[in-house]
């Protein structure tokens, strides 16, 4: 199942990538800003393959969840475009959104992750979903790594999320 896993992420991050290194003009109008997924028509299957994952993640092994990261780190156009771009509206959302914060383990950049973290989270205050048990049961199989030296692991940053309010 990895090697399909990874054959299907190889060849959407191979479409995402020209949108990647593109230049864009700052600062972007969001009213006219068209998201890479959308603007190739592969939002669709972008997103199934990440809740395809992210339910085979929660019910895999160590060494399997470990081989699911590996995937998010290598395929770095994939892990930077394949987000939903409807906010958490419901607690499916919101456990899509925290496996898959976990899959991607804090990269490229752990800054990047924890604003998508406090964003994910916000939505799902928005939404009134209680955020914690998920927090907390998500962080109990994210990686214990640190993603670079003196950064807490995912683990870490999930379990620390669950102690604070969304709105801090």
């Amino acid at each position: 199942m990895l090697d399909a896993w990874g054959s299907r992420m190889a060849a959407l991050d191979a479409a995402v990538e020209p949108l990647g290194r593109r230049h864009v003009q700052l600062p972007v109008d969001p009213s006219t800003y068209v998201r890479p997924l959308d603007e190739l028509g592969l939002r669709g299957e972008a997103l199934a393959l990440v809740a395809e994952l992210a339910d085979s993640y929660v019910a895999a092994d160590d060494e399997v969840r470990r081989s699911i990261r590996e995937l998010f780190k290598t395929h770095e156009y994939f892990n930077w475009a394949a987000h939903p771009a409807d906010p958490v509206a419901t607690k499916r959302d919101l456990r899509v959104a925290l496996v898959r914060f976990s899959m991607a383990d804090q990269m490229p950049d752990p800054r990047d992750a924890s604003m998508i973290l406090y964003d994910i989270r916000q939505e799902a205050s928005a939404a009134g979903l209680d955020d914690v048990p998920l927090l907390n049961e998500i962080a109990a199989i994210s990686s214990v790594q640190e993603p670079w030296p003196g950064w807490p692991s995912t683990r870490d940053v999930l379990l620390a999320a669950s102690r604070t309010s969304a709105s801090t």
